[in-house]
């Protein structure tokens, strides 16, 4: 794989020290800057609209989502494929809303950064600006047009400038090449499934929770007789399009696994609330005030708990306990 994870947890071991703990620090703090990135992409666009404050929704089915959960439990490199990849599309959302070419920069770096990451899984946000394009209809603004443009050539620009200006870049990229990406597109590496749409059943899966929580708050309001109406389509078709552009390469080959939707998953999440979220918000104002204090009391109580199992836990061995003996 390219190294600049192991790079950034290096100086984290430094910091930190030697043990397990660190990479735990490393998981939480990409978790945070994730967190982060999709708070903000939801706050921008819809940051002229009553759901401006509503992206606490978004993070919760984010978090829910099982493979989110586990990945970020195991320090995967999805996890800081992720940051990468969350700020590229946001700092692109930010160049067309302010018009400022400067953004572009930002989101290439991103995209060069997610690239030394994790290979050529970071480049779906190359498409982004043309898939707004698309959506939107934009299609009479040539300044939208060149912002695309530069959005897809400025990363690839980059990438061969470093490969070709640091001989440590192009050694490990030509053995990234023959040695991961090509076997595992050929099918001679790691192969673990027999059809290649086994990560479409996998995402169908991860989404279940808020998939199910969407049906239960659109039955609810059929049952109380009001009209359902479906907001933003647009911008969830937006979402919807570069949560494809992040999952349906990875079809390609047979190795797949489901932590390879790490990156995608946000986009579907955000996707999927900009449906729900006029159901939540109502559902939500008809809980009375004294009813949010006993939410509160039981969230921290539930806090309470869970730091409290984490602690008893600490140093505890689950699974591959004469291993770790040995070791």
């Amino acid at each position: 794989h390219p190294p600049l994870v192991f790079g950034f947890q290096s100086l984290f071991f430094k910091i930190f020290g030697y043990g397990f703990l660190t990479e735990n620090i490393y998981s939480l703090f990409t978790c945070l800057l994730s967190s982060t990135a999709i708070f903000l992409i939801w706050s921008q666009l819809f940051k002229k609209t009553e759901y401006k404050n509503w992206g606490w929704i978004p993070l919760l089915f984010w978090i829910i989502t099982p493979i989110i959960n586990w990945s970020f439990k195991n320090n995967l490199l999805e996890n800081t494929l992720s940051v990468f990849t969350l700020f590229a599309v946001l700092f692109q959302i930010l160049s067309i809303q302010k018009n400022k070419y400067s953004f572009l920069i930002l989101a290439s770096l991103s995209i060069v950064l997610g690239f030394h990451s994790k290979g050529f899984v970071a480049l779906f946000p190359l498409i982004t600006i043309w898939i707004y394009i698309l959506v939107f209809k934009e299609f009479k603004k040539y300044k939208l047009f060149f912002s695309a443009i530069a959005s897809t050539l400025l990363p690839i620009l980059f990438l061969i400038i470093l490969y070709f200006l640091i001989p440590g870049f192009q050694n490990n990229f030509d053995h990234y090449l023959s040695q991961q990406l090509f076997p595992a597109i050929q099918n001679q590496r790691e192969v673990t499934t027999h059809f290649h749409a086994n990560l479409v059943l996998q995402l169908l899966f991860q989404l279940i929770i808020p998939v199910l929580i969407t049906i239960f708050l659109i039955v609810l309001r059929y049952l109380k007789k009001e009209k359902v109406f479906f907001e933003n389509k647009k911008t969830s078709l937006f979402f919807l399009l570069i949560g494809l552009s992040a999952s349906l390469p990875l079809l390609i080959t047979l190795k797949q696994r489901t932590f390879y939707l790490v990156p995608s998953i946000p986009f579907f999440i955000l996707a999927l609330n900009c449906f729900v979220i006029p159901f939540v918000k109502s559902t939500l104002l008809l809980i009375p005030i004294k009813m949010h204090q006993w939410i509160q009391w039981i969230s921290f109580f539930l806090i309470i708990i869970t730091l409290s199992f984490s602690i008893l836990q600490f140093g505890k061995i689950k699974r591959d306990q004469e291993i770790f003996h040995e070791i």
